[in-house]
């Protein structure tokens, strides 16, 4: 059917999109350019520039680039001179050292303090560059070693508040295990992240919703990611699939956006929930999302998941797919044209009459 080549073209344009993304992009500009690649750390200037140009030039956070800078040295690649801050330089100074430091540069903190700071800024980087003031004049030395502090702080003070540069890794991680094929990886990678962005999400993680802490293109790779781990475990028959209905509930609770994205998160969700006996929970899911989103995607997910358009095609499922579409075009649904409802009840009716 048309509307089914319309959303298997969308799925396959994000999951080009994803994967290049996971791709750096210093590699898609050698790919692009067809010169010698230069890896981009080779022409950071490290005294002059500090950890900061080692992040812009590597497309990175500071973080990373800290990461980066410790396994070169580490590797007898470069040598880093006397002043460059690095996270395990910042992480051996006891609490009162880092506070004296930054008192230095005219940043007072204190435990409460910071804390309070965390609940408002959920990322390490943005409390030190938004959140305090110091004075003016310092090195990009002096940056390096404020953002740092902070990573450093939260860690210490706020292990209960995961900052969005972990979130990040994690999502990252979680991209790069789907990518493989490597389920009990990604999600190792989602579980916590999930975890943790709702936690975010709560009063007592600073009232963060994901539509605040990201743009919606990121949210939509966060379930074409999710999705297609779905559809491995489907696949695989993977024991750990029962672990997936839990974010992909979530991603839907938090993404309602793209309908032809959405669609393909609730089949397959409809389908490992079928999968593990829950065809209850399945079709109550599908007509939720009509009940809340005045959506026709809820019952289209449902009857895919119930494989109705095959040519063996179970009977008593057909009737049913039957019922839950004509409902869902007798409510007079704004994206029943959409979702091709009107094509989809003929192609049953004439199943079940043949």
């Amino acid at each position: 059917m048309k509307d089914r080549r319309k959303r298997a073209e969308k799925k396959h344009r994000k999951r080009k999109k994803r994967e290049a993304k996971l791709r750096t992009r210093e590699t898609a500009a050698q790919v692009a350019s067809h010169r010698p690649f230069v890896e981009p750390w080779v022409r950071w200037r490290a005294a002059a520039e500090g950890l900061a140009g080692l992040a812009e030039r590597t497309c990175g956070h500071l973080l990373h680039a800290s990461d980066l800078a410790v396994r070169l040295v580490a590797e007898g690649r470069i040598g880093l001179p006397s002043e460059l801050w690095t996270l395990p330089r910042v992480a051996v100074l006891t609490d009162e050292e880092i506070v004296r430091h930054l008192a230095q540069q005219g940043v007072s903190t204190d435990e409460a303090a910071f804390r309070a700071l965390a609940l408002q800024y959920p990322s390490a980087i943005d409390l030190s560059r938004q959140g305090w003031r110091p004075r003016s004049g310092g090195t990009v030395h002096d940056g390096d070693f404020r953002d740092l502090a902070s990573a450093e702080l939260y860690r210490r003070w706020c292990p209960d508040l995961p900052t969005l540069e972990q979130i990040e890794d994690w999502r990252a991680a979680g991209g790069r295990a789907c990518v493989s094929d490597n389920t009990g990886d990604a999600l190792a990678a989602w579980e916590p992240l999930v975890a943790a962005l709702r936690h975010r999400a709560s009063p007592e993680g600073g009232g963060h919703a994901l539509h605040v802490l990201f743009d919606p293109e990121e949210r939509d790779d966060w379930e074409v990611s999710a999705t297609e781990l779905g559809w491995h475990m489907l696949q695989e028959e993977a024991t750990v699939s029962g672990r997936l209905p839990g974010i992909l509930h979530w991603l839907l609770e938090s993404n309602a956006g793209d309908p032809f994205l959405s669609v393909e998160t609730l089949e397959v969700l409809a389908r490992i929930l079928l999968s593990l006996g829950r065809a209850e929970e399945a079709q109550a899911m599908a007509g939720a999302w009509t009940d809340r989103y005045g959506s026709a995607w809820g019952p289209v997910a449902l009857t895919e998941a119930w494989d109705v358009y095959d040519d063996d095609a179970d009977p008593e499922r057909i009737r049913a797919a039957l019922d839950l579409l004509r409902d869902a075009r007798d409510r007079g649904l704004a994206d029943a044209e959409d979702a091709g409802l009107d094509g989809r009840i003929e192609e049953l009716e004439a199943a079940s009459h043949g």
